[in-house]
């Protein structure tokens, strides 16, 4: 069970970062007429995310396990953003503000 929340988890927070550095894009700036979040506000909170992601995986699961956890959410998050991106591109703050807070939840759980 710890394991489905820690990869779901690890999805939503993935999917965070991911919709973070899609943000931070000169395309993203100049087809939304408002700036969500400062640049430098989400490259603070997508790479460190990303950063302390790798370490609890790694750390909870193991190196073989947990990095085979982690790209499998990577690869989840990452097809989730860039459709996102892709055809819908004012939904990625909505994706950003409700994966985040979710995600964190999910992993507090799971690590208990």
């Amino acid at each position: 069970m710890n394991s489905q929340l820690l990869t779901l988890a690890y999805s939503l927070l993935l999917a965070a970062a991911f919709a973070a550095i899609c943000m931070q894009s000169l395309r993203f700036q100049r087809q939304q007429q408002q700036n969500w979040l400062p640049v430098k506000l989400l490259k603070l909170s997508a790479w460190p995310l990303l950063l302390c992601l790798a370490i609890l995986a790694i750390g909870k699961l193991g190196w073989g396990f947990g990095l085979v956890t982690l790209f499998a959410a990577a690869s989840l998050a990452a097809v989730t953003v860039v459709a996102t991106f892709t055809y819908k591109p004012g939904k990625l703050p909505l994706l950003y503000s409700l994966s985040l807070p979710t995600g964190s939840i999910f992993l507090a759980l799971g690590l208990l």
